[in-house]
């Protein structure tokens, strides 16, 4: 298997376990050093966008990271930046 293709992997496995409400605060921080792996040192385009999604939903949402994290839901309204 290509290395790119066990990073994005290794992203979705991360992010499901903290929508699955499993996720530890750690995990975010994983995410993060990933996606910024990702970004500089993949060859192809489509890796170094691969973890923008996350970078972006994180950097606007990230009180729904930690819900879904800390509380195993999203709170209402959680969304706001």
């Amino acid at each position: 298997m290509h290395p790119l293709q066990n990073r994005t992997k290794r992203m979705f496995e991360l992010l499901t376990k903290i929508t699955e409400g499993k996720g530890e605060e750690t995990d975010l921080a994983r995410l993060d050093r990933l996606s910024a792996i990702m970004s500089v040192s993949s060859l192809c385009g489509l890796g170094r966008t691969a973890p923008n999604p996350f970078i972006t939903s994180f950097n606007h949402f990230k009180g729904e990271y930690l819900a879904h994290i800390r509380d195993k839901s999203a709170r209402p309204g959680s969304a706001q930046p």
